[in-house]
């Protein structure tokens, strides 16, 4: 039987493969405003295996649409060609960390914008997937996105939907910054709360809209999926930046058809 091989990504803490950890990077998102010095910083990358893991680092740009990631080939916002990390290739023994230290530097005659990119640590050995024939090359991303110019995000509601059992927030973000958006709503009808995550919108993962695009985000509860046809209200919050400093009020209808 044909082995195949197949590149995973996984944005996270951890790559989870079959019934046992391999590498994992952190931070997984580095957000930082350039200074006359450029950024610097450091992504630590961990063995949680029994084994020894041999991995390559490289960087490429990229974007989220509504799909999610998507790897570009180039980009006028990639990051890379000012980037520079070291080591570019690792061996970590079982429970080993590592420290990989960057930096970014720019020209003053650099355009003011944000500039990013995905570092991947790739496996250089392929591993076998459970239940499959296919073998797997796992690589992990750590994002990173550098301000110049004090550029920062503008968000704005534009409307919300009911598609595949879903409601979708579509959002846009003028701003030449991306932003990571987290949500508090309240989806009520005739004046009755329906759902609601208002008391805890931190559960609400990050949601990344790309600066100066659009990304139609989901508010995700189990008993969205099965509202009945009607008139609805969504109201909420928007929260962005380090501390959740940047907030956005939103009150949309909503309607349901079947």
């Amino acid at each position: 039987m044909k082995t195949t091989m197949k590149t995973m990504l996984f944005l996270g803490s951890l790559f989870f493969l079959g019934n046992s950890y391999a590498l994992g990077v952190s931070p997984i998102v580095i957000q930082s405003d350039a200074t006359d010095e450029g950024v610097s910083g450091v992504i630590t990358v961990t063995n949680a295996e029994a084994t020894e893991k041999e991995a390559k680092l490289y960087s490429i740009p990229f974007t989220y649409n509504d799909k999610g990631f998507e790897a570009l080939k180039s980009s006028p916002n990639d990051l890379s060609s000012y980037l520079v990390f070291s080591p570019k290739s690792v061996t970590l023994k079982p429970n080993e960390s590592r420290q990989i230290r960057f930096n970014a530097r720019f020209l003053p005659s650099t355009a003011a914008g944000e500039y990013r990119a995905m570092v991947f640590v790739e496996q250089l050995v392929a591993e076998k997937s459970e239940n499959s024939a296919s073998s797997i090359i796992p690589r992990i991303g750590s994002a990173i996105y550098v301000r110049v110019g004090g550029v920062k995000a503008e968000l704005a509601v534009q409307s919300v939907s009911y598609k595949d059992k879903k409601v979708l927030l579509a959002v846009t973000n003028t701003g030449k910054a991306s932003a990571r958006a987290r949500m508090e709503w309240t989806l009520e009808q005739a004046g009755k709360t329906v759902a609601t995550n208002a008391a805890h919108k931190t559960a609400f993962d990050a949601i990344t809209v790309i600066a100066e695009g659009k990304r139609s985000i989901e508010v995700n509860d189990e008993t969205l999926s099965k509202l009945a046809a009607g008139n609805y209200q969504l109201s909420g919050t928007l929260f962005w930046g380090e501390h959740d400093e940047n907030t956005l009020k939103f009150d949309q209808p909503l309607v349901v058809a079947h």
